[in-house]
């Protein structure tokens, strides 16, 4: 079975003050998350700048959903592109669950 992908908001920076608006969202900072039939999960982090030049379809901050945030997301990126960073957490999950790296210790210092 394939893992499934699912996307969660993180913070959201803002413009205090932006053409009489405030709280203008600029910057949202995201995880894609992998999950695989054992609810294992891995996370990559990313972010999508927002053009804020035209505020003609503005939403007052405190209106905001989850899935307006979401879909502004969604619109930033190509399918090729969504892709890419489903890929990349699925890669995470898989070195969380087979790692092949580790930090270590110089053998001089005992621990």
């Amino acid at each position: 079975m394939a893992n499934t992908y699912s996307i969660k908001v993180g913070s959201l920076q803002t413009k205090s003050n932006l053409n009489n608006k405030t709280n203008v969202i600029y910057k949202i900072n995201f995880q894609v998350v992998a999950t695989d039939k054992n609810n294992n999960t891995g996370e990559v982090n990313h972010f999508v700048c927002i053009d804020t030049s035209d505020l003609s379809n503005f939403i007052e901050f405190d209106n905001l959903t989850e899935q307006n945030i979401l879909d502004w997301i969604i619109k930033h990126y190509n399918p090729l592109s969504m892709q890419s960073l489903q890929n990349d957490a699925d890669v995470v999950l898989i070195n969380k669950l087979q790692p092949s790296d580790q930090i270590v210790s110089p053998p001089w210092i005992k621990e």
